[in-house]
């Protein structure tokens, strides 16, 4: 017997057993992925018709650089209930070698902020959402003056001196004033 022989039909044979169903795959189904359902997404929201927010600018000396018709400290507003929430030491940027002071008093929703010399307390800032403290009816009173007087219609107020240096923003609704930014000039 040729040698070839017994090589040949070796090979065929492993041929032929490579190429044969296999009974436990010759049945299965092939393996599926998993299908992904795409996700439903939301409808989109319908943007609500928007009025657009009316700002009005008026020029009042007496209501910018006055607004609550006294000046107030930060021993005022702790007499009438509010509380000091911090102090900060800033250095004095016209006098050398002098240390003020940041101080914050809360009072109900109302925040004011005042920069302390040892001559005296300087408003640096206030925002007020309760005006049930004499000094927060006066300041409603003038800002809801200046309101009428420059006509309705405005969602916000920016009331401003003859320089533009002091500057009282108020959010109004329905011609009532809600809340007050008093925003003093400070050297």
């Amino acid at each position: 017997m040729n040698i070839m022989v017994p090589g040949t039909l070796l090979t065929g044979l492993m041929i032929l057993v490579a190429c044969r169903d296999d009974p436990q795959t010759a049945n299965a189904e092939p393996p599926r992925r998993p299908v992904t359902k795409p996700r439903a997404q939301p409808a989109p929201a319908k943007p609500a018709v928007a009025r657009a927010k009316r700002v009005c600018s008026i020029t009042d000396a007496d209501a910018a650089n006055d607004p609550f018709g006294t000046e107030l400290t930060a021993a005022d507003i702790v007499r009438s209930g509010g509380r000091i929430t911090s102090r900060k030491a800033v250095k004095n940027a016209h006098t050398p070698k002098q240390t003020d002071t940041l101080v914050t008093v809360q009072q109900g929703g109302n925040r004011w902020v005042f920069y302390r010399t040892p001559e005296k307390d300087l408003l640096s800032s206030a925002t007020l959402v309760t005006f049930t403290t004499p000094y927060g009816q006066a300041l409603r009173s003038r800002v809801g003056a200046s309101y009428r007087r420059q006509g309705s219609g405005c969602d916000s107020l920016l009331i401003s001196d003859d320089m533009q240096m002091n500057r009282v923003v108020a959010s109004m609704s329905s011609g009532q004033v809600r809340k007050v930014r008093i925003e003093p000039y400070l050297d």
